[in-house]
């Protein structure tokens, strides 16, 4: 592939080659924060350019080279050799001789090292013939796991959470009780819960009464007491406050 310059005021842009890699090794770069290990790619194109690509890597204590499963060494590798070695990236040292052979489109541009000379190096690379799978993008990128639905708790309703506690009263309560006036209580309708303040309610039960929440004339919500009523037996008092007080 002919390769075709346009100087444009200072810079110069190159069309993208083909190119095939030639060499894969690793090496180091000098960095403001020092010396970086990394991997290089030597290009070749089809007009006898020689272009450097960089593939940043990791190097362990243990004198392996490490690359990220989303680094742009493994999306290459998935495209370039159609594999995905997710245990081997943590030894990457020993795909790298892979890209040997392997042909690519590149696109790149004059650079200046850190001795002042020219050399070119690669912006973006492609295999020319990218094998993309199931598992992986075009790109390269590993796709996600499907995520399941959320499911929505339900709410408990008011009457189930009276049914509850008319259920444990019926067991410990069997005493006559006086019915008192109602009180206000501190019901608050916007609340995200079904959940009755009590704490402003007066309780004279022998042993237990019941704290309920019902609506005056108004629609005004309220507090009330509920005590057994002379000569109702206790199933038709726990009836009667269920039924009275169910919102």
């Amino acid at each position: 592939m002919q390769n075709t310059a346009i100087d444009t005021t200072g810079w110069t842009v190159y069309e993208p080659a083909q190119c095939e890699c030639v060499s894969a090794k690793q090496a180091k770069i000098d960095t403001p924060g020092g010396q970086k290990p990394i991997f290089i790619l030597e290009l070749l194109t089809d007009d006898g350019k020689e272009i450097i690509k960089y593939l940043n890597v990791k190097k362990l204590p243990s004198g392996n080279y490490s690359a990220a499963k989303e680094s742009d060494f493994a999306k290459l590798y998935r495209l370039a050799i159609g594999d995905n070695p997710t245990k081997r990236f943590s030894k990457a040292q020993q795909l790298l001789g892979h890209f040997h052979g392997v042909k690519f489109i590149v696109s790149f541009e004059e650079h200046k090292s850190s001795n002042n000379t020219l050399y070119f190096k690669a912006k973006t690379i492609q295999p020319v013939e990218p094998i993309i799978r199931d598992e992986w993008t075009a790109t390269g990128q590993v796709k996600g796991k499907p995520r399941g639905h959320y499911k929505r708790q339900k709410q408990a309703k008011p009457r189930l959470l009276i049914g509850d506690d008319m259920a444990t009263s019926r067991r410990n309560s069997g005493e006559d009780l006086d019915i008192e006036k109602p009180v206000k209580s501190q019901f608050n309708l916007t609340s995200s819960t079904n959940s009755v303040p009590l704490k402003h309610t007066t309780y004279n039960m022998k042993p237990l009464t019941h704290n309920a929440v019902i609506r005056d004339k108004e629609g005004q919500i309220i507090g009330a007491e509920y005590n057994r009523r002379e000569h109702e037996t206790v199933d038709a008092y726990y009836d009667r406050v269920i039924n009275e007080t169910f919102i």
